[in-house]
């Protein structure tokens, strides 16, 4: 782990197991991988969070990811999101969900200090044949 290899925040995602009608809130975790530029993997992670709104879950996950990074050395150059809302929020400045704010403004404070570009990325994935299926998140 050298210190002048920039690494790619390059997938991370979270799942949400609804409790109620319409799953928002409900149980939910997150997680996700930090790769270099040739899409080696060189570190996974993903923590259940308990009852949460998906705005709390991708955040406590991007502040999860971040922390993680920093603690092993790794100098991240860009995060990748599948949540436009997620990124729209930094784009803005302004979080949308004042139960998320904690993490939210923690995921700021990194982002900027260390100069890291939050992006949007589409994910697509069948869930039927994902291999997510068996974590036990979603049974």
């Amino acid at each position: 782990m050298d210190g002048i290899c920039r690494r790619h925040w390059v997938a991370w995602s979270t799942i949400q197991r609804p409790i109620a009608e319409g799953g928002n809130p409900g149980e939910c975790g997150g997680g996700g991988c930090i790769r270099d530029k040739q899409g080696n993997v060189h570190v996974a992670f993903a923590h259940f969070y308990g009852v949460g709104n998906s705005m709390i879950t991708e955040l406590r996950a991007l502040c999860d990811g971040l922390h993680l990074a920093a603690s092993l050395g790794f100098h991240l150059s860009i995060v990748y999101s599948d949540s436009i809302s997620l990124v729209s929020s930094f784009k803005q400045g302004r979080c949308s969900s004042w139960t998320a704010y904690r993490w939210w403004r923690d995921a700021r404070t990194m982002l900027n200090r260390d100069s890291i570009l939050l992006s949007h990325v589409l994910i697509l994935v069948e869930w039927e044949h994902s291999p997510l299926l068996g974590v036990g998140a979603l049974s």
